[in-house]
């Protein structure tokens, strides 16, 4: 899901497909724009949601998993994970455990300490020794790629994200021996502005892209995002 703004009336045609838990978070928002966004994102990833099982979007119910991570309570064949960031949402789906994450390419953030703090040692080499023109965007390929998996794990921050290593540039891929096995990265392709990688149970998963019309006009046409 991409957008340029999200004016207050759109807000309005997606509160009533919200829960009460979620109305709530919304109104401790200090932010209009955060909370215009988490409206939004979340009520649009329910009509998603229930435009793929079938269901009205307002009747789907979600619990929380061991570490915090949302399933749907009545369908526990379904796997889903929803990452959004300034500009873009993307929402994964399928039968498998699996985890996405989407980043905006920030050209005021200052990425190698944060990098020397979080990544592991062979990701730290791996990004030095990029062209400065390429380390940027490699960064925030790293880093998607890193979070995608923890989603997937569903282990929160139990699992340091200096704990495994996975590829910085090129194709994803997980580079410890004892999980490569059993993971499936896949780096997706959402524009210059983004970045954002997918992580999926089991090994040579395919992944699906698809831009799906959305609702109420609050998107660009033809960018509402299921990954899965």
């Amino acid at each position: 899901m991409r957008w340029r703004g999200i004016p207050e009336a759109r807000v309005a045609g997606w509160w009533p497909v919200l829960s009460e838990a979620e109305r709530k978070r919304a109104a401790r928002f200090r932010f209009d724009d955060h909370r215009r966004v988490f409206v939004v994102v979340h009520g649009a990833a329910r009509w998603l949601l229930g435009r793929v099982l079938g269901r009205p979007p307002g009747a789907l119910r979600f619990e929380k998993g061991a570490w915090g991570k949302p399933v749907l309570a009545d369908e526990p064949d379904v796997q889903f994970n929803l990452s959004h960031t300034e500009g873009m949402a993307i929402l994964a789906v399928g039968a498998s455990r699996l985890g996405v994450d989407v980043e905006r390419v920030e050209r005021a953030l200052d990425w190698l300490p944060l990098a020397r703090r979080f990544f592991a040692l062979q990701e730290i080499a791996a990004l030095e020794a990029l062209p400065s023109s390429e380390q940027r965007r490699a960064f925030f390929q790293c880093w998607t790629r890193k979070e995608a998996y923890l989603k997937a794990r569903g282990a929160g921050l139990s699992l340091p994200l200096d704990a495994f290593v996975v590829t910085v540039t090129g194709p994803a891929r997980l580079l410890d021996d004892d999980v490569a096995g059993c993971w499936t990265l896949h780096a997706l392709d959402v524009g210059v502005q983004h970045v954002a990688a997918m992580a999926v149970a089991g090994a040579g998963r395919q992944v699906t892209l698809r831009e799906l019309p959305a609702p109420l006009d609050v998107f660009e046409p033809g960018a509402c995002t299921i990954a899965g």
